[in-house]
């Protein structure tokens, strides 16, 4: 789906007289990381993103499917649940780990962490993740998270589980 407007210059996508203003620039596969559905066990899968060239200023958007998150292998949907997990649920990192990670084999250092739920768990409070999430960063790591999980699943609606809801919210949320 081509995007409305440039993210530089913000110039329509197309314009009412018709004009394209972004054009196709080819496709990309591009891997992601995680359960493909709550439940199931991470994998590591594939993903078409397409590209759009902007006319006016030469920038270059990327298009895939709700739940990618630029700089980031894992999905939205894998992140968020993550963060519920570790934060809201206190589950052990290793329990976190082999519900989420297609890596099961941990550091030599310190194998009961995973360090990469504080990194995630700060980026999602900064807005990296999910923009609309903005919080003070500089807690401690699984309060992040388990304040961010609380956002996003507050953000799904009632009516289903804890961790269906964040699955839902995590790939919705912009």
């Amino acid at each position: 789906m081509r995007p409305g407007k440039c993210v530089a210059c913000e110039v329509p996508g197309v314009e009412l007289s018709g004009r394209v203003n972004l054009h196709g620039n080819g496709t990309r596969a591009r891997p992601i990381l995680g359960p493909a559905a709550l439940g199931e066990e991470p994998k590591v899968d594939e993903v078409l993103t397409r590209r759009y060239e902007c006319q006016r200023c030469g920038a270059v958007m990327v298009v895939g499917p709700r739940g990618l998150v630029p700089g980031y292998l894992y999905s939205a949907m894998a992140i968020g649940v993550a963060l519920l997990l570790w934060g809201a649920m206190r589950r052990q990192d290793a329990e976190v780990r082999a519900a989420i990670s297609v890596q099961q084999i941990a550091g030599a250092s310190r194998p009961e962490r995973w360090s990469t739920l504080a990194r995630w768990a700060r980026a999602a409070a900064s807005g990296r993740i999910w923009a609309t999430i903005e919080l003070d960063p500089s807690g401690p790591p699984r309060e992040l998270a388990e304040r961010v999980s609380r956002i996003l699943c507050a953000r799904a609606g009632p009516g289903t589980s804890e961790a269906e809801r964040i699955w839902s919210a995590s790939g919705h949320a912009r």
